[in-house]
């Protein structure tokens, strides 16, 4: 789901390139395409919430938004 949030801002504010120009505090002027997701688990509310967690597994870094 978090991913999804973040496809969904660059679809609609394609002025950043990728995930990683979203880092921190990103001033979008269009809001996220609408998505439909179905959470598998409980406890996270990635569901409800605007923000969202990436994570680069080659470079051990996190990305939060």
């Amino acid at each position: 789901m978090d991913t999804a949030k973040a496809i969904g801002i660059i679809i609609k504010n394609p002025e950043f390139s990728d995930v990683r120009s979203l880092e921190g505090a990103a001033h979008t002027k269009n809001k996220c395409v609408p998505i439909i997701a179905v959470p598998t688990t409980a406890g996270t509310a990635a569901e409800v919430t605007i923000n969202y967690v990436i994570t680069d597994a080659e470079k051990t870094e996190r990305w939060y938004a």
